[in-house]
């Protein structure tokens, strides 16, 4: 269970960022700032799922 919400919320990062430099590049600064506040904090909640996932 925790292993799929970290995989589903590592896609969702991945996705935000990509728009963020579609963003970035078409000159949306509040689009591509929004994006990559979004992408670090998903990043974060990776981070905190991976040291929830148990120990093998």
């Amino acid at each position: 269970r925790i292993l799929g919400a970290k995989l589903v919320l590592f896609v969702l990062v991945m996705v935000a960022a990509a728009v963020h430099g579609w963003a970035s590049r078409g000159g949306r600064a509040v689009l591509a700032r929004g994006l990559a506040i979004g992408a670090l904090a998903g990043s974060v909640g990776v981070l905190l799922l991976a040291t929830a996932l148990p120990t093998t």
